[in-house]
C-alpha cells in the first residue's frame, strides 16, 4: 500500500489516504463499503462507518459510497465544499467550508438534529446514535442519544482540543492533552 496521511476503520474494514491522495480500502466489502469509486479521484480525508464511507475530495466535495438503506450516503446537493466528516452507524455529519455542521441520514434518536445554536465548529465525531462536535471556540456540544450519558457534557470542561463519539461513550482531549470522558463505562 505505501505510506498513509490518514486512516479510518469501519465494521470489518479499514480506509486509509495515501500521501498521493489515493484512498484504499481493504477488508469487509458489506454493501459496498469498501468499493472505492474508481472516478473518485484524490482526497483528503476519509470516515468509515459500521457500512458506509465518507471521502473529502482535494477539491472539498463530499463523496460517500456504501450503505444508503437509510440516508447516510445521500450527500445533499447543495452541499457545498467541506472541511471534515465523520461517518456514524447510520447517519454522517459534514463540517462545511463556512463551519457549518450538516447532518443527514438515520436521525431516529436526533443525532442528526444540528442545534440551532451551534455556530461555527472546526471538528466533529459521530457515535453510534450521537454527534459530538467541537465549536471554533473551543466549547463541546453533543446530541442525540443520551441513555447512557454520552451526551452529558461535563460541567465545566472548558475548551478541548479534539473528541471522538464512541458508540455510548464520548472521549474529548484538552488542549494540555488531558483525556475527559463520559457515558457508558466499560
Amino acid at each position: 500500500m505505501g505510506p498513509a496521511l490518514s486512516v479510518s476503520s469501519g465494521h470489518y474494514y479499514t480506509c486509509a489516504v495515501k500521501t498521493d491522495g489515493e484512498l484504499v480500502c481493504f477488508g469487509n466489502r458489506y454493501q459496498g463499503s469498501s468499493d472505492v469509486p474508481i472516478d473518485l479521484g484524490m482526497v483528503q480525508a476519509v470516515s468509515s462507518g459500521v457500512s458506509h464511507t465518507c471521502a473529502v475530495r482535494v477539491d472539498g466535495q463530499l463523496v460517500c459510497f456504501g450503505s444508503n438503506e437509510d440516508g447516510q450516503s445521500a450527500v445533499p446537493p447543495d452541499l457545498g465544499p467541506v472541511l471534515a466528516v465523520s461517518a456514524g452507524f447510520v447517519h454522517t455529519c459534514a463540517v462545511k467550508a463556512d463551519g457549518m455542521l450538516v447532518c443527514f441520514g438515520d436521525n431516529a434518536h436526533g443525532q442528526c438534529d444540528v442545534p440551532a445554536d451551534l455556530g461555527p465548529v472546526h471538528a466533529v465525531s459521530t457515535g453510534s446514535f450521537h454527534t459530538c462536535a467541537v465549536r471554533t471556540d473551543g466549547q463541546l456540544i453533543c446530541f442525540g442519544d443520551n441513555r447512557y450519558g454520552q451526551c452529558d457534557v461535563p460541567p465545566g470542561l472548558g475548551t478541548i482540543a479534539s473528541v471522538s463519539a464512541g458508540a455510548v461513550r464520548t472521549h474529548a482531549v484538552k488542549p494540555d492533552g488531558r483525556m475527559v470522558s463520559f457515558g457508558l463505562e466499560t
